[in-house]
Parts: structure tokens; C-alpha cells; sequence
């Protein structure tokens, strides 16, 4: 990015040689405001240049004719690396807006009901509780039929997640519980970074190598390092929230007495549409978040073969059929809490090649 200095505006760079766990190549960041020559979407660029990879991004910097622009330089052997951390940045810009969609939403059905004053009350009423999901023994029993598995029990278990755990950077290691269920091969991620459990089946311990688990068990940490289950407690309850405004909305609208049947169609129509597109926003965040853990397991294992076996698995277990028959009805994709596993390996794939 030849211009980031062209203006005589503070350059901020940031040398990030060898900070990266088991990776000692070149890495660079600089951010700077520089002439709004060209559409600031958002979307970053990759180039390469002999052995040094360069992802520039622009973002509106709210200053006439000024881009906020950003440049990260790496060794061009580091590409996949560089690719999972600009991809998980595109996600959480993506999570960002599908939650601000959400409450804009809901802002809207509060409006629609009680004006400004409709919206605060809406809003305000859609703030999830406090405090982290209840992990104890008798909790995950009542939930799940789990047992707590122990380290002398499973020694090889604790030693994976215990080194995933040092690189995610977790204040404490996930409680690691057993489902006694032989025919199923499933993993759930409980809490978030300050107190967390996985509960895993027997199938899934059974069915996986073990670098295939070692996979499976660093996307569970990954959905526990980006608090995955507060966001979508969080988008549930707007959800919810949403749901039960529109419904006092449209109550609103029948109660303030006889008017033209065309002043109130339109706010009626999006009143009625309302729980539906909440729960189309709640569903494309959770696709998001499966996206964004499985980049972050990447992070963590750096073996994409092994999570795509792991995925081929899961799925000829749950669907009989592998992730190499294409999808081919697009639109039943937003009926789905999860990306399709075809898309998931492409991603994985995409994110593994070297440069």
C-alpha cells in the first residue's frame, strides 16, 4: 500500500515476527488513512508478491475523501495462516451485523407499538441474564446423561485438550464429560472462557483417530474461546423478544380504532414477517459460528485433513452420504443452524493450501 503515507497522517505499524505460536515468519500490520480513491467496502485483497503475501482492506474512516486502510504482510508460507485470520475477521464483521440486524428489528416492532419510548422498552427487555450456564456434575447429568471423565480415566484426552487449551489461550480447561451412547457420534460446547464443559459421546471416542478427535476437540474450544454460547443465548432471547413485540405491534395497530385498511398494511405485513426473519438472522449466525470455530480450530491444530475426515465421518454417520454430493437445493441452506458440510470442507481445504 505504496500511499498509506502520502498524506502526513500517523502510520501504526505493528512488526509481528515469530509472535505467533510455532511460527517464526515475517508478519506485519500497518493502518493508516489514505485518499478515498476507490469504493471502501470492506472486502480484503490478497495479492502476492514473490515470498511476501499482502491482504489490504478498506473501511469507511467517517472523513470526507479518507479510507481507513489496512495492510497485513506475511511470508507467503504462512498463506493459510494469514487466510483463517482474515476469514475469521470477515465472520466477526458478519456476526456483528446479523446481531445488530436483529435489534434493529426488534427496535422496530417496539416502535411500532409504543413509538420511541416502544423500542427502548423493547430492547432493553431483550438483555440475556447474567452470568455463565450452570456446569456441574448433576447439571450435565440432568441435561445430558453425562458423566465426568477423569485424566487417569483418559490420559491421551487431557493431553490434547490440555496443549489445544495453551494455544487458544484459555484461562482454565474445559470439564470434559462422557455421553454412554455407543451409536452416536456427537460433540456440544458448554459455557464460555472463564467456565466451560464438551461433552462427548462414546461413538465419536470410538469412530475417530486420533488426530481426527484432537480436530473435533479444537472447534469445541474454538466455539468456547469466541464465546459462541453467549452470542447465540443472546440472539435467542432477541428472537424471542422479537416474537412477542411483534405480536403486541400488531395488537397496537388493531386497538387504535378504524382507519384506512392501506395506512397500516405495510406495518402489518413486518409485523407478521417479523418472527421469521428473527429466526432466519438466529439461524445465519449459528452457520457464522461454526464457520468462524472451525477457522479457529485451524489455529489451534493446524491440520485441516484431519477435521475434513472427522466431517466426512459425521456426516456418512448422520446422513449416510459424504460431503462429496453437493447440495443442490440452495435455499433450504437458511433453514439450516449449520453451513453445509460440503461448504465447510471447501473452506478447510481453501484455508490449508500453502502459497
Amino acid at each position: 500500500m505504496s500511499h498509506l503515507g502520502g498524506l502526513g497522517a500517523r502510520v501504526w505499524h505493528i512488526d509481528l515476527t515469530g509472535r505467533s505460536p510455532g511460527r517464526q515468519g515475517r508478519c506485519s500490520v500497518s493502518v493508516a488513512l489514505a485518499p478515498g480513491g476507490q469504493a471502501a467496502s470492506g472486502t480484503p485483497a490478497v495479492t502476492v508478491s514473490g515470498d511476501m503475501v499482502t491482504v489490504e482492506m478498506r473501511i469507511p474512516s467517517g472523513r470526507p475523501g479518507l479510507d481507513l486502510c489496512c495492510r497485513i504482510q506475511a511470508e507467503a508460507g504462512d498463506l493459510p495462516h494469514l487466510q483463517r485470520r482474515v476469514h475469521r475477521a470477515v465472520n466477526h464483521r458478519r456476526s456483528g451485523l446479523v446481531i445488530g440486524a436483529m435489534i434493529f428489528l426488534l427496535a422496530f416492532c417496539g416502535w411500532v407499538m409504543g413509538g420511541d419510548e416502544g423500542a427502548r422498552w423493547a430492547v432493553r427487555g431483550a438483555a440475556p441474564l447474567d452470568g455463565e450456564a450452570t456446569i456441574t456434575p448433576a447439571a450435565m447429568c440432568r441435561r445430558f446423561g453425562a458423566r465426568p471423565l477423569t485424566p487417569a480415566e483418559t490420559p491421551f484426552l487431557f493431553d490434547m485438550l490440555r496443549l489445544i487449551c495453551q494455544r487458544a489461550g484459555l484461562p482454565r480447561m474445559p470439564a470434559l464429560y462422557l455421553i454412554p451412547a455407543p451409536y452416536s457420534m456427537n460433540a456440544y460446547a458448554l459455557g464460555g472462557p472463564a467456565a466451560s464443559a464438551i461433552t462427548l459421546t462414546e461413538g465419536l471416542l470410538r469412530g475417530l483417530s486420533a488426530g481426527e478427535l484432537r480436530a473435533i476437540l479444537a472447534h469445541e474450544v474454538g466455539h468456547i474461546r469466541n464465546n459462541d454460547a453467549w452470542a447465540m443465548t443472546l440472539a435467542g432471547t432477541l428472537h424471542r423478544a422479537t416474537a412477542m413485540t411483534s405480536l403486541l405491534g400488531l395488537l397496537s395497530l388493531r386497538s387504535r380504532g378504524p382507519r384506512p385498511a392501506e395506512a397500516d398494511a405495510p406495518l402489518t405485513l413486518l409485523l407478521n414477517g417479523a418472527p421469521a426473519i428473527g429466526r432466519l438472522l438466529h439461524l445465519a449466525l449459528s452457520r457464522i459460528r461454526e464457520f468462524d470455530a472451525d477457522a479457529t480450530a485451524m489455529e489451534l491444530v493446524d491440520d485441516p485433513q484431519a477435521l475434513v475426515s472427522a466431517l466426512h465421518k459425521l456426516e456418512h454417520h448422520h446422513g449416510g452420504t459424504t460431503f462429496s454430493t453437493p447440495p443442490d437445493q440452495p435455499l433450504l441452506r437458511w433453514l439450516h443452524s449449520h453451513p453445509a458440510t460440503g461448504e465447510r470442507v471447501r473452506t478447510l481445504l481453501a484455508s490449508g493450501r500453502s502459497g
